[in-house]
């Protein structure tokens, strides 16, 4: 059996539809995930699609810190993550035992000032965000003899398949796995598509995942900066992220200068020459 993974439900009926030989696929489900069954070139094949990113990123809910590992995070399963913390941070046995402070380090997981600067350099794990799409996913893997990731042609498709082939792996380690590229569901580019199937471009991933790794870095940090500043009497709540941040300046700057406008009057002459006047105009 072949999977092909796709980004959305919609995309998985879609593809279906243009490379069955019949034109018309079995809807089917796996546990509550929709998907659609069919044969191409006498072979079996089984579409899933995803909701989006299926995992997701976020901070363990402490770094702890001893002499012989140095800085680490821990996650809720108990997972060790090695964590990169400068030295200009005090580190344990603390002058209090008050939290954010901890025996042996510091609890991010709580909004406190005192532990936003090691927030910026905690470990960062990826957590489910679609359990049972996961769960479908992985059972159509075990079974698959050949899986083709099939999500959307740009950084952020590129990630959305490389963490639905991380699931994969998990269950199906040595199942050989390629990469559909397409921009438009027609006959032809699908085709195509299938047809002239790639490697899935690790790297691209990776720059998708380096973005998003930023979001959570400058919103978590700013807009828990920003609230526990508005609970000590400072303003309203305000948030902060990446793209936010730098946008409302823009507006902010573009409505100073609307504000500061002052018109003028002003006029605007158009001329022409008379019939045989070149030296002339009339106005």
């Amino acid at each position: 059996m072949k999977l092909i993974v796709t980004e959305k439900n919609d995309a998985a009926g879609q593809i279906a539809r243009l490379l069955s030989d019949s034109g018309k696929p079995k809807a089917d489900k796996v546990y509550d995930t929709p998907v659609y069954r069919f044969r191409r070139g006498g072979e079996d094949c089984v579409t899933i699609g995803l909701r989006g990113h299926i995992l997701q990123p976020d901070f363990p809910p402490e770094l702890k810190f001893n002499d012989e590992e140095g800085w680490f995070g821990v996650t809720a399963e108990g997972e060790v993550l090695p964590a990169d913390v400068p030295d200009g941070l005090a580190r344990p046995p603390y002058d209090t035992k008050r939290k954010p402070y901890l025996k042996d380090g510091i609890d991010i997981k709580g909004w406190k000032i005192a532990s936003l600067p090691y927030l910026v350099w905690a470990p960062i794990e990826k957590t489910p965000a679609e359990k049972g799409i996961i769960r479908s996913l992985k059972n159509l893997a075990k079974k698959a003899d050949s899986v083709v990731i099939g999500t959307d042609f740009d950084r952020e498709g590129e990630l959305i398949g490389s963490d639905a082939l991380r699931q994969i792996r998990e269950v199906a380690p040595d199942v050989p796995v390629s990469r559909a590229r397409y921009s438009a569901f027609t006959k032809a580019e699908i085709d195509h598509a299938f047809n002239n199937l790639v490697e899935l471009d690790q790297d691209l991933a990776d720059a998708g995942e380096s973005r998003q790794y930023i979001d959570l870095i400058w919103g978590a940090v700013l807009t828990r900066y920003l609230t526990t500043a508005r609970f000590s009497g400072f303003g309203n709540t305000r948030s902060a992220g990446r793209v936010q941040t730098p946008t409302l300046a823009l507006v902010v700057e573009r409505e100073r200068e609307r504000m500061a406008f002052k018109p003028e009057d002003y006029w605007v002459i158009f001329g022409e020459a008379s019939h045989g006047e070149d030296d002339l105009f009339k106005v």
